[in-house]
């Protein structure tokens, strides 16, 4: 395989990625099914994948468009007709880098075009409907969390970046069928929920209305906040630009719509606008405490907007996963949002 070619770890990775969202792909298989070239991503076009893959593959073989996986089927659904069949030496290339799948390409418009499923994948997917001893107590455990976590995530107690980054893992892993690494995750989660609420046990029974100094750093802190993940996301726009422009592979035509993806991603700070700012100063001048409790009111609703519009997929994405370089965009975000509501509450 040539050098350029994602590891197996990674195809691995975007492999069960493809089971929570689909994504794009393009595929030059190799001489030997070793050999094979497969790349995908989130927000890059199957086009732009398919120069990549032409360039660094073996063969002219070729395929792109998009893929998904539901439980072990994972099917490409082709822009274009593959040059030939492709299914049986995909299958065995998945084999080499040890995931057992199912294969089947569609066409534009649906068809099938090639599968290969034999009997051992087949019975693979019958016992994949029986689970075993740590998938069990995985889905036990997730129950069993699940409520608290929600609790701890509304009330914003404890550590929630770190409980967001414990429980994505552990999402990830078991997704992956590594529930032994979920399970620790697990783990890891109830101390982390435990911590949170000896938190609340020791915490005053009824805390005083934050002071007017509280809300006006509470103003500066998110002021500030927007301010960098404005810089950082106009730092991911240039990086972009910057790729894109230099990238030799891309066509003019490739560029037009530039500037148009540009403008999309600036819209995803939109709802960041200034509510909070005006919120959070009305609830400093309120005139009595009946007041200021109505504005301090007003102002969790919006942090709650905002924590809504962050479980978007982009903000799960734009920080390490953008493809072009890292940012503290959901980051920055959700450390203010939660420290802003810890003030609030």
């Amino acid at each position: 395989m040539a050098d350029d070619a994602p590891a197996a770890d990674e195809v691995r990775k975007q492999i069960a990625l493809t089971k929570k969202k689909p994504l794009a792909f393009a595929l030059a298989l190799g001489k030997k099914p070793e050999g094979t070239v497969l790349l995908m991503h989130r927000t890059k076009a199957a086009e732009a994948l398919l120069k990549q893959a032409r360039k660094i593959g073996e063969t002219p073989k070729l395929a792109f468009g998009e893929i998904s996986t539901e439980g072990t089927q994972t099917t490409f659904k082709c822009e274009k007709d593959p040059n030939g069949p492709m299914a049986k030496q995909l299958k065995q290339y998945f084999r080499s880098i040890n995931v057992k799948r199912s294969v089947i390409f569609l066409g534009p418009d649906g068809e099938v075009l090639d599968s290969d499923i034999d009997d051992d994948v087949a019975e693979d997917v019958e016992t994949s409907d029986k689970p075993n001893p740590q998938q069990e107590a995985w889905e036990s455990r997730k129950a069993e969390l699940a409520p608290a976590l929600a609790k701890m995530l509304k009330a914003g107690q404890g550590d929630i970046s770190k409980v967001r980054a414990v429980w994505s893992f552990a999402q990830e892993k078991s997704a992956e069928g590594d529930f032994a690494r979920a399970l620790k995750a697990a783990d890891m989660l109830e101390g982390l929920i435990a911590q949170a609420g000896q938190t609340e046990a020791t915490a005053t029974p009824q805390a005083k209305a934050p002071g007017r100094k509280a809300l006006a750093q509470s103003k500066l802190l998110w002021t500030q906040s927007v301010g960098k993940m404005r810089k950082e996301l106009e730092r991911l726009k240039a990086e972009i630009i910057k790729a894109e422009t230099e990238d030799e592979d891309n066509e003019p035509e490739d560029l037009k719509d530039l500037q148009a993806k540009i403008a999309d991603i600036q819209t995803y700070l939109d709802p960041f606008d200034g509510r909070l700012e005006i919120a959070l100063t009305d609830a400093v001048d309120a005139p009595d405490v009946e007041q200021q409790a109505q504005k301090l009111e007003k102002c969790r609703g919006i942090l709650n907007d905002f924590s809504n519009h962050l479980k978007d997929p982009f903000f799960d994405a734009v920080d390490t996963e953008n493809g072009y370089v890292d940012v503290a965009i959901s980051s920055t975000a959700r450390t203010s949002i939660s420290a802003i509501q810890k003030i609030l509450s």
